[in-house]
């Protein structure tokens, strides 16, 4: 019997048990969220559908306080059709939650992952943006896109913000990090916020992945 084989047996031993833990996981087991690798509807996007359903099961583990043998026996129980074959080849070599999501997203978001770094190369605070609502997306694209210098996500959150925020951050020594730099710029923000510095945050938007401007300084001082 395969190593595989003895761990799912085990835990389904302990799924069927009667303890809080077991009853806890047989719920997750049964709720029907499952992954086809295929997209759901004519004209859908897979990548989509499966960062949604992985985003899914990595706050399952999160919120279950879940190890990584037990939520990867319900990651194969949640695997069917087109993703079961998948799963039966070469998810269940997985040893580690780390270790199947890498190869999940090899195998289903290679696409997603270009859009990703195409969202984040764009980004660009919006007249309606706050500081937060920049840094909270560029976090999650950080996330989302794996590992990354602090002096990268320092200089990429620098290029997306407000420019005259941007240019008393960088002024900071201390702004090295992206939490230093994300803290700076909010205090900043705040400061023109409280003393009505009206129009300092140029016509940009992020939302769509394109940047947008236009030039409002002269109506300042018309």
């Amino acid at each position: 019997m395969s190593s595989l084989n003895q761990d799912n047996q085990a835990i389904s031993g302990a799924l069927t048990g009667e303890s809080q833990q077991g009853n806890k996981m047989m719920r997750y087991v049964n709720e029907p969220k499952s992954f086809s690798g295929y997209a759901k509807y004519p004209g859908g996007d897979v990548c989509s559908e499966a960062y949604a359903w992985l985003n899914r099961m990595s706050r399952l583990k999160a919120t279950a306080k879940l190890s990584d043998k037990e939520i990867l026996f319900i990651v194969g129980d949640h695997l069917v059709e087109k993703a079961e074959t998948w799963w039966n080849v070469v998810g269940s070599k997985s040893e580690s939650w780390k270790e199947f999501s890498e190869l999940f997203k090899k195998q289903y978001m290679v696409d997603q992952e270009d859009k990703w770094w195409r969202q984040l190369q764009t980004m660009k605070q919006g007249p309606q943006d706050s500081i937060d609502d920049v840094a909270l997306k560029m976090e999650e694209l950080f996330g989302l896109l794996g590992s990354m210098s602090e002096a990268f996500q320092v200089r990429t959150f620098l290029g997306a913000i407000n420019p005259a925020i941007a240019f008393e951050v960088e002024k900071d020594e201390t702004a090295t990090t992206f939490s230093a730099a994300k803290k700076k710029a909010k205090q900043i923000e705040r400061s023109l916020a409280k003393y009505g510095a009206n129009g300092v945050v140029p016509n940009r938007g992020f939302s769509n992945g394109t940047i947008v401007e236009s030039d409002n300084v002269g109506s300042q001082h018309g």
